[in-house]
């Protein structure tokens, strides 16, 4: 599996910044087939993911990247319920968080462990003190998507076009079960 995974890297002239690109095992097979992969081995993909940090000093870049990565498993795991996925899913969330605090990696660790489990009474109070925040309106539905809190006129308040990327994260798919 290793030739399936690779980071390049591509430089850009006006600035010589290096931009680090994750080409990952799930944009190599069919999304809709990547819960069908036998030998999806999810210490390999771990590792991988941690080498990223390693190479690259822009570490905000790598979250990025290694987040919409998680996305993607995450939204296999919710078709699949395959627990590779979820185990995946889990270990990049606390992966990120160990390089950063920004919310929206707190509410992908929460929203993770909520498919495997009920939060703890200290894991919803930590969510509640992010919505004392008041960071974003769309933080604020997320995170209540997660304390299974109603969230029908926050919705109200979004944009169209933030109301229908928040129809596609999968985050939604715990407001929709």
């Amino acid at each position: 599996m290793d030739e399936k995974f690779t980071v390049s890297a591509q430089t850009t002239s006006e600035d010589n910044k290096v931009t680090y690109k994750i080409d990952s095992f799930s944009s190599l097979v069919p999304r809709e087939q990547l819960d069908k992969v036998t030998d999806y081995d999810v210490n390999s993909i771990k590792e991988r993911l941690k080498k990223l940090y390693i190479i690259n000093r822009d570490i905000s870049a790598v979250n990025f990247h290694i987040n919409d990565y998680l996305l993607t498993v995450l939204s296999i795991y919710d078709e699949s319920h395959d627990n590779r996925f979820l185990e995946l899913s889990k270990n990049i969330t606390e992966m990120i968080l160990q390089y950063s605090t920004d919310t929206v990696y707190y509410i992908n660790y929460y929203q993770v462990l909520k498919r495997s489990r009920e939060l703890s009474i200290i894991e919803k109070q930590e969510l509640k003190k992010l919505l004392g925040n008041k960071e974003s309106l769309i933080a604020e539905v997320c995170i209540k998507i997660i304390l299974e809190e109603d969230i029908s006129q926050l919705i109200e308040q979004l944009d169209g076009t933030t109301k229908i990327n928040l129809q596609s994260w999968p985050i939604y798919n715990l407001y929709n079960t």
